[in-house]
């Protein structure tokens, strides 16, 4: 009986001995692996919030980016600071930067990459390709071209609601969704359609709003591209007919001019959602493309005093903004068609995924197609809102 239970006891002590062993095990491992691999001290690093990279003296690079430092103590502040420095290489131009910030940049948090127009039109497989490989970078960075001579002089203008313009400029792009007026794009969305056949990259285009007191940071339409060279830039407007095409349109306006018996009625169409369907039809070993987009709005201003609830004015002006948005999807698409033969619109890409086989005779020629390739569009528009919205406010004697 004694025998048992010393060995009841034996075994117990072993388990528990197992037990302290393995934790202490675990813990040393995680004192040893809770450091990053990659760990640099604050103090020795100035991190970039933005990029501008511009062309140098004897084809050299320019770049100027925007580095905040960030300072202790009661009030924590954070200040922003801008270098420019020049390299015959990305690389060399960056470890240049070193001997005028005195610190190494570290890249992880950069927001904005604005390129000026010179630099679109030559150099963008390089700076995407040294951005794609460089391990610090990120990949989900926005991507702009600059409208004004230089890239340089965004990053050097003065935010309106930030310190640092940087960041000030990713906040406009994160808002500018709900206008639709100029697109959202990363690195790695224009590294994508890149790489990929029938269809050319977008950006958006920044500039500058000047007044008397200073010059502020503006996204303003669309940079778009033949392939990796940039051709030139749409309005705001156009803009907002291209993300309808490309199914981007995740709000934003419409204004629709409406004739009427006591003269024109601006209306003012909210979009609460909206979806496109790019469909290519194949006849005769001939292609053509149809646009089918539909989108609900709801009516947020009305500039006369016409009552739109009236089922003859609310079909009226349906049928009127969805003919407007046909004509204007049209003539867009012949624009890009007849002066610039890039397809923005991934026409080709469509092919490519509904019809791949067809699209493997395309592919050599699809330049031509394209330039040629016939479009149709179909815009149904539904009103969405309270009897109220749909006429305006009486007013009295």
């Amino acid at each position: 009986m004694l025998d048992s239970l010393k060995k009841v006891e034996v075994n117990e002590m072993m388990r528990l001995f197992k037990i302290v062993l393995i934790s202490f095990f675990i813990s040393v491992h995680m004192v040893l692996l809770s450091g990053c691999w990659n760990y640099r001290e604050v103090e020795k690093m100035s991190v970039v919030a933005g990029v501008a990279i511009d062309k140098g003296d004897d084809n050299q690079y320019s770049m100027t980016v925007e580095i905040v430092e960030a300072k202790g103590g009661q009030e924590h502040k954070i200040t922003p600071k801008v270098i420019t420095m020049t390299g015959n290489t990305l690389f060399d131009t960056i470890r240049n930067t070193i001997s005028v910030s005195g610190k190494r940049l570290y890249w992880s948090h950069t927001k904005v990459l604005i390129l000026s127009k010179n630099i679109a039109e030559d150099d963008m497989v390089k700076i995407l390709d040294w951005y794609n490989r460089d391990a610090e970078t990120r990949a989900d960075m926005h991507i702009l071209v600059s409208k004004e001579k230089t890239a340089k002089e965004i990053i050097e203008s003065k935010a309106k609601t930030n310190e640092v313009v940087s960041f000030e400029i990713d906040d406009i792009l994160e808002n500018e969704k709900s206008l639709s007026k100029s697109p959202n794009i990363a690195i790695s969305d224009f590294i994508v359609d890149l790489a990929a056949d029938g269809i050319s990259p977008i950006t958006s285009a920044i500039g500058l709003q000047k007044t008397d007191e200073q010059s502020s940071p503006k996204v303003m339409g669309t940079a778009i591209f033949d392939k990796n060279k940039f051709m030139d830039f749409l309005s705001s407007d156009e803009t907002k007919i291209l993300l309808f095409i490309k199914d981007m349109v995740e709000g934003g306006v419409l204004v629709q001019e409406q004739k009427n018996k006591s003269g024109v009625t601006k209306i003012t169409l909210e979009i609460i959602k909206s979806k496109t369907k790019i469909e290519p039809i194949f006849s005769d070993d001939n292609v053509n493309i149809k646009i089918n987009i539909e989108t609900t709005v709801a009516i947020d201003e009305i500039q006369g005093k016409e009552n739109y609830m009236e089922e003859g004015n609310n079909m009226k002006l349906q049928k009127d903004v969805e003919k407007n948005m046909n004509i204007r999807i049209k003539n867009l698409v012949k624009k890009v068609q007849s002066k610039y033969n890039t397809d923005i619109f991934g026409f080709g890409k469509k092919i490519k995924e509904n019809l791949p086989d067809e699209w493997k005779k395309l592919e050599s020629k699809w330049k031509k197609k394209f330039k040629n390739l016939e479009v149709t569009v179909d815009t149904k528009i539904n009103i969405k809102n309270s009897a109220a919205l749909y006429k305006t406010l009486p007013v009295g004697d």
